[in-house]
Formats: C-alpha cells, structure tokens, sequence
C-alpha cells in the first residue's frame, strides 16, 4: 500500500549513485525460488535502536554448465545438438511448458576448478542455461550421467543461497 511504502522510505538511504537500505542481515531462506534475508535496521527516528526487517530478493536465477560429450574424434559434439537435448531435459519436467517459463543457454568458457576427474581442468567451452530459480533442477541421475550430447551438468545441486 502507499501508507507502507512511505512508512518504508524512511528507511531508505538515497545516495547519488544507488539506494539501498542498510541491514544488518541474520538469517536467510530460499522459498519457490525467491531469498529472503532476515534481519535488523536501525530506526530512523529513535537512536540505538534497531527493528526487524524481511528483505525479499524476486527474480533469481538458476545457472547450469552444460558440458558436451567428445565425440569418436576426440573433438566436443556441437553445441546446437547440446542446446537440442538441454531442452528436452528441461521440458517438461523441469520447466512447464506455459507461457512465461522459458530457459536460454549460450555458449561460454569456463575452467573448472573442483574435484571430478571426469572434467576437464583447462579452459572448455559450455552451454550455460539460465532459467528461473522457482524451477527445480534436473535431477542428479542426469547431472551426473547426462545424455547423448550432454557429459555431465554443473552446478545443478547448488543451493540458491
């Protein structure tokens, strides 16, 4: 309501470049693809005093790295048949297929830096796919065995917080 948000702008801080409201955060969750950041900010009109805040992040993102399979030549497959399979993981069972849930993927290098042997440590291109974080992942079977043209899928366990 307009009550709300004016109640709301005194916590505001108004800075040439960016406002923002300075919390002083203490706890956080993930619900349907949305963070919420719990915490204390100081009253704007009684010194030394602090009240309880929710700050709710919309709008994130969930980031796979799609790593292509080589092919007999020892070459990676093309990214196009990549992209092709990706969405048929995707489609339906991760991401509906309904107006407005839609995913993208593009092409991008990488080096990974963890622990699978099965990755390659030097510079690689991958197929990053980017779509709404209130969708869930693929499942593990598939991030770890991927398909025809896809090795394996990064980060498809990581938590969005």
């Amino acid at each position: 309501s307009a009550a709300s948000a004016k109640s709301l702008d005194a916590y505001v801080i108004d800075d040439p470049e960016e406002r923002y409201i300075d919390m002083f955060w203490m706890d956080a969750a993930e619900r349907r693809g949305d963070i919420y950041l719990y915490g204390k900010v100081a009253s704007p009109t009684e010194p030394n005093t602090f009240v309880s805040c929710c700050a709710v992040v919309k709008g994130v993102m969930r980031n796979l790295f799609v790593l292509p399979r080589v092919d007999e030549n020892g070459e990676y497959v093309d990214m196009a048949l990549v992209h092709q399979e990706m969405k048929s993981i995707l489609q339906p069972s991760c991401i509906p297929k309904v107006v407005g849930a839609s995913w993208a993927g593009k092409v991008v290098e990488r080096q990974y830096a963890f622990d699978d042997p099965a990755v390659p440590r030097q510079k690689t291109q991958y197929l990053k796919v980017v779509y709404d974080a209130k969708y869930p992942s693929p499942s593990e079977e598939v991030c770890h065995a991927g398909g025809q043209y896809v090795h394996k899928i990064l980060n498809g366990k990581a938590p969005i917080l």
